[in-house]
């Protein structure tokens, strides 16, 4: 039985991975006491002269990896900073994976050699900054080039990054306000190893669906990858892989329905907090021509969500 507010927030807990995990066991264990979940806080915002962040007295930041900014590679820093995950790096170092939403008309773009491009029409893709634990940058550089709109993701229990495409453009449609054709389909997950010295070879990992990604989250007991939509009529969505750990062999992608609640549309007037029994409706076209897999969802009975970020 779960709740859908349970349902995505527990998703959410998955997709920070370790940097909140013990707070948050920390809140749940408080919400089970019965306790308040309201903190002391720390302070009113001290105003920043440099106009960037305000934070609490006693509190610091250091800023890095601007855009435009050079990197270690050479290349400047792509723009248009979005999901990212910190992994525990060697000797103390932290290593942060970082997505670039890019669309092709968008400037400083992910630059990478020719053969470690998915598609070189587009210019979205992920750096990878490896930081010290004096919290100085030691390295930066490109990790995945050659995709479009890379938004959200996750990050899983056995140390690499899922980078999601937020847009379903082909060589025969593109999206409604894009401006670039594409010599490639998108709308596809890509995983970036946190080792990876450099950029890696792309390869789309097809049968985890081609839709509108938002987010991933996995959870480690089963190596399930459950998947969030960014579409107003979006579905909930699981992949479970065939081999749990690798992605790339393929698996069965699966949406979300509420049992004996057919079509069920959460986007208004749904009860919150009520637990629900779930099943699981397999997904047969996981690589549809146009942006169809929610609407084979749908019309097979699983649940309607409104922009499941």
């Amino acid at each position: 039985m779960v709740s859908r507010r349970k349902f995505l927030v527990l998703a959410g807990v998955g997709a920070t991975g370790a940097v909140l995990a013990q707070p948050l066991k920390a809140l749940y264990a408080r919400e089970a006491l019965g306790l308040s979940l309201r903190g002391i806080g720390y302070g009113h915002l001290k105003k920043d002269p440099r106009g960037l962040l305000d934070l609490p007295v006693g509190f610091q930041y250091r800023a890095f990896s601007r855009k435009g900014d050079k990197m270690s590679d050479g290349h400047p820093v792509p723009g248009d900073h979005d999901g990212m995950a910190a992994f525990a790096g060697p000797k103390g170092s932290t290593i942060l994976i970082r997505n670039h939403e890019l669309s092709p008309d968008e400037d400083p773009r992910v630059v990478a050699p020719a053969a470690k491009q998915y598609d070189p029409t587009c210019r979205g893709g992920t750096t990878t900054l490896i930081v010290g634990p004096d919290r100085q940058l030691i390295r930066d550089y490109v990790s995945l080039a050659g995709t479009y709109r890379n938004c959200a993701g996750g990050a899983t229990p056995w140390n690499s990054w899922i980078s999601c495409e937020e847009n379903t453009s082909t060589p025969q449609t593109n999206q409604a306000g894009d401006v670039t054709n594409v010599s490639k389909r998108h709308g596809y997950n890509f995983e970036v190893p946190v080792l990876a010295a450099g950029p890696v070879a792309p390869e789309p990992l097809v049968a985890m669906g081609r839709f509108n990604h938002e987010a991933i989250a996995v959870d480690p007991r089963t190596g399930i990858v459950y998947q969030t939509e960014d579409r107003g009529d979006s579905l909930f969505y699981r992949f479970v892989p065939k081999q749990p750990g690798n992605l790339k062999a393929g698996g069965l992608l699966e949406a979300l329905k509420i049992k004996n609640r057919p079509q069920a549309n959460t986007r208004t007037n749904f009860p919150i907090g009520k637990p629900m029994a779930v099943e699981w409706i397999p997904i047969e076209d996981v690589d549809p021509a146009k942006d169809t897999v929610r609407v084979e969802g749908f019309a097979k009975g699983a649940t309607q969500f409104s922009r499941g970020e």
